[in-house]
């Protein structure tokens, strides 16, 4: 019994390593934004915050999910059909502040203690390019499989970068409930998109790249 046991766990972790990859499709961030986001993470340390790693900043453009080795061959070949249409883009950011799915306001402070916002945004302004990109890429993966996108992102597709995650225990062990709202203007050319794998550690999520897709200019086509 115990023999069987341990051949099906090893059975079942070979399936998962080699079958299931959790991917996502990615903005890759350039290193000067990189420095300045680091930069601001370090000088707000203090914040009950599990900040998000260098390497693993990035702009989300579409969450696909679990897929299988056939699948994920096919997201990639459907992936350079699509972004190969676009040509290279600038994307620009606004501020940092809480991500959350409603606006916050300095009066909602008493709020935020019991219920704490989840996230720290690098927040991006609406690009149209950027959402035709993303939209083109939804409906073409439906036919591999139903991407685990939000409904949300049926609406305007507004960039953002994930700087931190709310610690929500030192969260309500905090005195007073800081309110973040930091003008952080930039911008920087987009060039390429990131077919990316996340693997989930006890330690977070790790992220590595699948394939670059380089976007091209629509006068070479």
């Amino acid at each position: 019994m115990g023999t069987y046991k341990f051949v099906l766990q090893y059975e079942i972790i070979c399936y998962n390593a080699s079958m299931n990859h959790r991917i996502f499709i990615a903005i890759k961030l350039p290193d000067d934004i990189r420095r300045e986001v680091m930069a601001w993470q370090d000088s707000h340390r203090d914040l009950a915050m599990h900040w998000v790693g260098p390497k693993s900043l990035h702009i989300t453009v579409v969450f696909f999910g679990y897929v299988d080795d056939d699948q994920l061959d096919r997201l990639r070949e459907i992936s350079r059909q699509v972004v190969s249409q676009f040509e290279s883009m600038e994307v620009e950011f606004e501020k940092i502040a809480y991500g959350t799915n409603y606006d916050i306001k300095p009066s909602d402070l008493s709020i935020l203690r019991y219920q704490p916002p989840r996230l720290i945004w690098l927040m991006g302004l609406y690009s149209e390019r950027l959402e035709q990109m993303q939209q083109k890429l939804v409906s073409a993966l439906l036919r591999v499989a139903s991407p685990e996108f939000y409904e949300r992102d049926r609406r305007h597709f507004k960039p953002h970068i994930t700087l931190g995650r709310t610690d929500e225990r030192r969260w309500r062990q905090q005195k007073e409930i800081p309110w973040i709202d930091d003008k952080m203007p930039m911008k920087f050319m987009v060039k390429s998109v990131e077919i990316m794998e996340s693997r989930l550690r006890h330690s977070g999520a790790e992220y590595q790249i699948v394939e670059s897709i380089k976007l091209e200019s629509l006068n070479k086509l």
